[in-house]
């Protein structure tokens, strides 16, 4: 489920897809995207984002990565990116490094500092 910040902010259409972007991008960090992730994407999918991309879009971000993306998201859309990153990097049951060390990598790439 979204955090509460997820509703209190009115993330705009480009922030949203931009999330789902990065999540697509933190699943496939390992190289293996199993049942679990596609399952936790598909929820956030629908919750976040469904009418800014569409399913057959993610499904090609995750077999051949996602777009890069050209614009930052805010600070304040961090805590949001973070709980469902780790869901995602958890969904199969182990997070190695190469997740976590692409997760900093993208807080670094596409998050403005406050």
């Amino acid at each position: 489920m979204l955090v509460g910040s997820a509703k209190a902010v009115p993330w705009s259409d480009q922030q949203r897809r931009a999330l789902l972007n990065l999540w697509c991008r933190v699943a496939r960090a390992d190289g293996i995207v199993v049942e679990a992730e596609i399952d936790r994407l598909s929820q956030l999918f629908y919750k976040l984002a469904e009418d800014v991309v569409t399913a057959a879009e993610v499904d090609r971000w995750l077999e051949d990565g996602p777009p890069e993306l050209t614009e930052l998201l805010p600070v304040e859309a961090e805590p949001l990116f973070l709980e469902h990153a780790r869901e995602i990097m958890l969904a199969d049951q182990e997070i190695v490094p190469l997740e976590s060390d692409l997760v900093r990598e993208l807080l670094k790439s596409y998050f403005r500092t406050a």
